[in-house]
């Protein structure tokens, strides 16, 4: 196996959305750059310099569809919770299946390649407290499933080693299940609100569905791609000031993983 580099890294992943944004077009699947990769297409044009992955979302309606449909290239694949019980990810992936990558600090997933991350935007509902006791609730699914998948780590608290050890007995693929129970609970036509809360990193983010719509392109490592109608208002929801860069000791990648080829075309 040959060891992918963080420039060649960043070339397959484009590679991967290449193909998945095509897919998409050609298929009537929306989809939307997101997170830090829909943050550099505004502010970089391309990836957030000490960034090395990429988001995209889908409304749940898209998202379904997608996980289980088959594509149409075998050098790409979906992976995903409804299609593989022993998937430990509460969003799906398209992976690179000529490569391999190991991420540090989690348990082994065998098919997992290089990766982009494509997540679902699900429907909250208008209630203010019904959405709040929504998005609570699901926050604190996601972190039990993450401590049944972390594994075990030097000196930790006595509580801490007691929720991770409870959160293993119940097991990933339960969590797995009350997390996506509880993201399709609300209907996206008859709610005004939505969020990516499968993966959100802020406990109560939400905004108007009008601010997704049906999109429009901006530019991403030289090419066009699909982002929220009104992306400015979602990354202002998701970062603040997303036009200020960060102080330089913030400047760094948080993903820890090693990437190889195991098959290389000729």
């Amino acid at each position: 196996m040959r060891k992918i580099d963080i420039n060649e890294l960043k070339r397959v992943e484009i590679n991967i959305l290449d193909y998945v944004a095509d897919f998409c077009n050609k298929n009537g699947i929306t989809y939307y750059l997101d997170g830090g990769t829909l943050l550099g297409a505004i502010r970089h044009k391309g990836f957030i310099p000490w960034d090395d992955d990429i988001d995209i979302a889908m409304p749940r309606k898209d998202y379904d569809r997608f996980v289980h449909m088959c594509l149409d290239d075998s050098r790409y694949k979906i992976l995903s919770y409804e299609t593989d019980e022993k998937y430990i990810y509460s969003f799906a992936k398209v992976v690179d299946s000529y490569t391999k990558l190991k991420e540090w600090g989690t348990a082994e997933y065998e098919q997992l390649g290089v990766y982009i991350d494509v997540f679902p935007i699900d429907a909250l509902p208008d209630n203010e407290r019904k959405r709040r006791l929504l998005q609570k609730k699901v926050w604190h699914l996601r972190k039990m499933q993450a401590y049944s998948i972390i594994k075990n780590r030097g000196y930790e608290k006595l509580y801490f080693k007691l929720i991770k050890k409870i959160a293993k007995i119940v097991g990933s693929r339960r969590w797995l299940y009350l997390i996506n129970n509880n993201l399709h609970k609300y209907d996206m036509d008859k709610e005004s609100y939505c969020a990516d809360i499968a993966s959100a990193l802020k406990r109560n983010i939400c905004c108007n569905k009008n601010v997704f719509d049906t999109g429009r392109c901006t530019e991403f490592e030289g090419k066009m791609y699909n982002i929220p109608n009104n992306a400015e208002e979602y990354l202002s929801e998701l970062y603040g000031d997303y036009m200020t860069l960060p102080p330089e000791n913030e400047r760094v990648s948080h993903h820890k993983f090693e990437a190889y080829y195991i098959y290389e075309e000729e």
